[in-house]
């Protein structure tokens, strides 16, 4: 096992989540509030209405499925495992920020408590997709079918 890979693998997953959310929210902020978010505190009453939290859960579900599917692609073995670490690391992270950061004290508990719920989730989801699309042969590298036949030509 390459612990380099496995490292980068996580990293990797975790960052791509990270960039996609950010960049998601303040692109819907800012077309949803216009003109109306001038500094911190009006972009985040604009961030936190309820339609916003609700399309909040939905972009960052997404993401954490293409972040934990990214994991287990990068992953040089046991890419669920590699998975179920980076959606720990993940809710770790979230329940961190979510807990010391000043400024989630304005996104209402329970959108906190279900967007940790959601990404840790997704992001496991996103694992076991990409781990079962190499069982099937039907992801983009070698799956057990294909091991096979290389051995059954090697023979």
């Amino acid at each position: 096992m390459n612990p380099i890979r496995s490292m980068l693998a996580v990293l990797g997953g975790l960052g791509a989540i990270l960039f996609t959310t950010q960049a998601l929210e303040l692109v819907l902020v800012r077309a949803t509030a216009g003109d109306t978010v001038q500094d911190l505190e009006s972009f985040l009453a604009a961030a936190n209405t309820p339609a916003m939290l609700a399309a909040k859960l939905v972009y960052s579900g997404l993401m954490a499925i293409l972040g934990g599917y990214l994991v287990a692609k990068v992953a040089p073995v046991s890419p669920v495992a590699h998975g179920v670490f980076a959606a720990g690391v993940l809710a770790v992270a979230n329940i961190s920020g979510f807990t010391t950061d000043e400024m989630a004290a304005a996104v209402p508990v329970a959108a906190r408590v279900a967007l940790v719920a959601v990404m840790s989730g997704a992001m496991l989801v996103g694992a076991i997709i990409r781990a079962k699309a190499v069982a099937l042969g039907t992801g983009a590298g070698p799956g057990p079918a294909a091991e096979r036949e290389q051995e059954e030509t090697r023979s």
